[in-house]
Parts: structure tokens; sequence; C-alpha cells
């Protein structure tokens, strides 16, 4: 065994044994329930949903001239994750996301951001 695997498995042993003291064992179950299914799929259809029912209210109230609002979403999407991104690459992601949140508005809105 090279000394890699070995490491590696004193390390799953640590884990189990800290799992066993706390009264928990060691397990992994890879199987999707009926309501997990149904959640899964619902996650996926309500924001596509969602999409589609707004670009055609705005397409009908505002017309063509609503395309060029496109972009300004786009941007206003993408410069949280800009600010996320930066948290990520200086190290400091890991559960930060209230503190990258914070960093972009006030203190609300860091409030309001899940926890990563």
């Amino acid at each position: 065994m090279s000394s890699e695997t070995q490491a590696a498995s004193s390390g799953q042993e640590r884990d189990s044994e800290d799992l066993a003291r706390f009264g928990y064992s060691q397990e992994l179950k890879r199987s999707l329930g009926l309501f997990s299914s149904f959640a899964v799929a619902f996650s996926y259809i309500s924001p596509s949903t969602g999409i589609f029912t707004l670009f055609a209210l705005g397409l009908t109230t505002l017309g063509g001239v609503f395309i060029w609002t496109w972009p300004v979403v786009a941007l206003g999407d993408l410069l949280p994750d800009r600010r996320a991104d930066q948290e990520v690459r200086a190290g400091r992601g890991a559960g930060r996301g209230r503190r990258a949140a914070g960093g972009i508005g006030s203190r609300a809105v860091g409030m309001t951001a899940l926890p990563a």
C-alpha cells in the first residue's frame, strides 16, 4: 500500500470513530424516493416557468424594446457572482456567503443571503 492510500484509510477510520462516538454509523444512501424525485423536478420547473412567464409579460408589455433589458439583467446577475468569485479565489469563500453578500450592499442584504 502506498503512503497516500494508508493516509486516506486512516482518515476514514478516524471519521468512522468520530461518528460512532456521536452515535452514528458511516453510511451513504444513494436512493431517490418519491418525494425527493418530486422536489428535484419541482426545483427545475418552477424557475423556468417564472422566467418564461415574465419574458412573455415583458414582451407583451414593452414589445421588442424588452429584448434590450436582458443585458442589464444579465449584468445585474453577474455582479454578485463576480464578488463571490473574488472571495473564493482569495481563499475566503468557504462558508462566507453572508459576508460576500454583505459586501455588495447593505447589512440587510448580507443577512438575507443563504449560508454557503
